[in-house]
C-alpha cells in the first residue's frame, strides 16, 4: 500500500485532487475544530463539497475527526455515516458509499 500525507488547505486539496481523478481507499480528515467557513464549522463545509465523495473508492472509508459539539450530517454527497465513536470532546465519524452504490 501507499500513504500520501498532504498539509494544504482542504478547499485547495480536495478540488485539485478530484479534478486530477485521484481516488483513495481511506481518507482521514482532521480540520481545525474552531475554523469556520461562511459561519459553519469547516468540517461541515468540507463534507458538503461533493468532491470529497468523488475521491473515495467504493468500499473505502472517509474518517472525520471533529469536535463532538459539531453535529455532522448523516449524508455527505453520496456517502452515508457508517459509524461514530466519541472520546470526550472529540468524535470520529466514518462515512462510506451505501451498499449497492
Amino acid at each position: 500500500g501507499q500513504v500520501l500525507l498532504h498539509r494544504l488547505p482542504a478547499e485547495r486539496l480536495v478540488g485539485s485532487m478530484s479534478r486530477d481523478g485521484d481516488r483513495f481507499d481511506v481518507i482521514y480528515l482532521d480540520p481545525p475544530y474552531h475554523e469556520q467557513v461562511n459561519g459553519e464549522p469547516m468540517v461541515r463545509w468540507i463534507l458538503e463539497s461533493t468532491a470529497v465523495a468523488l475521491l473515495l473508492h467504493h468500499g473505502g472509508a472517509l474518517v472525520v475527526q471533529h469536535d463532538t459539539r459539531a453535529a455532522l450530517p448523516p449524508v455527505a454527497g453520496d456517502l452515508v455515516v457508517s459509524g461514530e465513536k466519541r472520546y470526550g470532546d472529540t468524535s470520529i465519524t466514518m462515512y462510506a458509499h451505501p451498499p449497492g452504490n
